[in-house]
């Protein structure tokens, strides 16, 4: 699973969720520690930057709900 496109894939995947994986086990790499609390707050900005999760969730249900109705 060390192969950058399948953790790619498997990170793409988990986001519609609000699941985000970052680390040495969510990355599948191994990194010092001062890096994944790097990574940590680079996704925190960039979370905090794209607004409430609450709004994401909404996203996420309504496609859900849309897509059940095919």
């Amino acid at each position: 699973l060390r192969e950058a496109g399948q953790v790619a894939s498997i990170k793409a995947w988990l986001e519609p969720w609000n699941i985000y994986t970052v680390g040495r086990f969510g990355d599948w790499e191994y990194v010092n520690s001062d890096k994944c609390v790097h990574k940590g707050l680079e996704l925190g900005a960039q979370l905090a930057a794209e607004g409430p999760l609450a709004d994401r969730d909404k996203e996420h249900t309504s496609e859900s709900s849309a897509d059940s109705g095919k």
